[in-house]
């Protein structure tokens, strides 16, 4: 029935949509006031799209609930997947080529929740394992950012392994910048910039700006070095350390 749902969201109007599941009083499908969709494929036990709300072209998403709040809306060209809802809230936004997946066959509830105003840039990778909240008027910024929700041990001496599943939560008016990492189990408190490239292991509890170690210079000469390299392994540039 999900997939009869997700062709019919993809081929029919949104004001065809609307007027049918209002007819019938759906409560899998419910549009609001403006609410449009665009050509996308996607497969959910319910979609609840408030008014002023949308969804863009070429999107594949196949999860268990996607609700929208006024004005909330997914932009083009992403791929989201696997066994966790999505809420977004009141003008938050999804913007372009993001990848949020997880795999399928969680043993609880997962929830991406978009607080109002929230966003989420360009080609950010997004993992599901576990659930990840975004606060009020945050951003991922730029692109290339991983938040990830999982983690694993491996035993030193045996085939043994061990994988720890964490919650993500990243607090109010937040910018967190470029190809930063978001480890399992951090916590960001509200108003804290974090700038591009940074690492985030830990949970970050006081405001301010984080971000990796400083740029160092080190003297270096690339002519002294190949000196003593010794003889080529191969052709005349190939070196075995």
């Amino acid at each position: 029935m999900n997939i009869f749902r997700a062709f019919v969201l993809f081929f029919l109007p949104s004001c065809v949509i609307r007027l049918i599941s209002k007819i019938i009083r759906s409560k899998k499908i419910v549009l609001g006031k403006n609410a449009k969709i665009g050509f996308s494929f996607i497969v959910a036990e319910s979609i609840v799209m408030d008014d002023n709300t949308s969804v863009g072209h070429f999107n594949y998403v196949n999860i268990k609930r996607l609700h929208f709040e006024k004005g909330g809306s997914i932009k083009h060209l992403n791929f989201i997947k696997g066994d966790f809802s999505i809420f977004i809230g009141e003008n938050a936004w999804i913007r372009t080529q993001n990848k949020i997946s997880a795999t399928r066959g969680t043993y609880h509830d997962v929830n991406l929740v978009l607080d109002k105003y929230a966003k989420i840039g360009v080609k950010q990778l997004l993992d599901m394992t576990d659930s990840i909240t975004i606060g009020e008027s945050s951003m991922l910024a730029g692109a290339d950012t991983q938040i990830w929700t999982h983690s694993f041990l491996f035993s030193k001496t045996e085939k043994k392994y061990a994988r720890i599943d964490s919650p993500v939560v990243i607090g109010k008016h937040c910018y967190i910048g470029a190809r930063c990492t978001i480890l399992s189990g951090v916590n960001i408190a509200d108003a804290i910039t974090v700038g591009a490239c940074t690492c985030v292991s830990k949970s970050l509890n006081v405001q301010g700006l984080y971000t990796s170690q400083d740029l160092k210079y080190k003297k270096f000469d690339p002519d002294e070095r190949m000196e003593n390299l010794g003889r080529p392994v191969m052709n005349t540039f190939i070196y075995r350390k």
